[in-house]
């Protein structure tokens, strides 16, 4: 029997959340349960490095007992949707790259080891997955396979065929692919898994050219009812209302990642700190446009 990592990968990131709850309302099992997740997480961390002392890779193969196959396509739930190892870990970067190398086909990931078809919420995930890592180039690649291949109602299979690239295996239309689509957009236009809200991570640049719109947005700090965002050149414009990540009465924290490297900023309704990587930091009262300038 295996001992799948991305099991682990789960259980760790539900031990993490409900922490959170726990620190939240101040509840005494809150200290056992971190510590708990941490004992998990090194020991994942110390399972992965044997094996991969023993087989001389770099990246994190499906289970102990595994080689890399494309169960490498479950994996990937170590960035999404668990974000169960600290992001800048090589570890996690590099599982994804040997992913798509080994199992990425014509836009897609493909899980050969048991359906034989593409993988419609796996391929969703690796985009959510590269979303949060902040690759944009790759998102677009894999929301143009993901949307070419919906059906007439935006629906999915679980799996779909390599050959005619229509449904091919498992349920259709697949609910758990139709939530990951759903997750995926709007985590691409407001991501809140972050400690700090974060707007338009990974969101792809031709979609930002062309302008984008949202609203009445469910985040874990109340409904955002509008943000729009446009990218002009070397300009990118956000109007935003809605709330964020409160730091005091009445106030807001967001980042935003912008697509162009700041060099100017004007905003009405917000006071503004420019980070490293292109981010934004954001204080606002519930409303706020801002012009980045690149």
């Amino acid at each position: 029997m295996d001992h799948h990592y991305w099991d682990d990968m789960w259980a760790i990131a539900g031990l993490r959340e409900l922490g959170k709850v726990l620190r939240e309302i101040n509840h005494e099992d809150y200290e056992w349960v971190i510590k708990l997740h941490n004992e998990f997480t090194d020991a994942l961390i110390n399972s992965i490095n044997v094996v991969r002392s023993r087989l001389g890779i770099d990246y994190i193969v499906p289970a102990p007992e595994r080689v890399a196959d494309s169960a490498m396509t479950r994996v990937i739930a170590v960035v999404w949707p668990t974000m169960a190892l600290p992001l800048d870990n090589p570890l996690v970067r590099r599982t994804l790259e040997v992913t798509e190398e080994l199992y990425g086909l014509n836009g897609g990931v493909v899980n050969t080891h048991q359906w034989g078809t593409y993988g419609s919420y796996l391929t969703m995930n690796l985009a959510h997955s590269w979303a949060i890592l902040g690759d944009r180039e790759r998102v677009s690649k894999y929301l143009m396979w993901i949307v070419n291949h919906a059906s007439p109602t935006y629906g999915w299979a679980e799996g779909i065929s390599i050959i005619t690239e229509r449904g091919g295996q498992g349920d259709e239309p697949h609910g758990w692919a139709a939530a990951d689509f759903i997750m995926l957009i709007r985590d691409l236009v407001i991501n809140d898994l972050f400690e700090t809200p974060t707007l338009f991570r990974g969101m792809p640049l031709d979609l930002l050219r062309r302008g984008v719109t949202a609203s009445n947005v469910s985040t874990i700090y109340g409904f955002v009812k509008s943000v729009s965002a446009f990218m002009r050149g070397n300009e990118f414009v956000i109007n935003y209302e809605g709330l964020g990540k409160p730091v005091g009465v009445g106030q807001y924290e967001l980042l935003i990642d912008s697509p162009v490297t700041p060099k100017e900023v004007q905003c009405d309704g917000c006071k503004y700190e420019v980070m490293t990587g292109n981010i934004v930091r954001v204080m606002h009262g519930g409303k706020f446009t801002i012009r980045i300038l690149g």
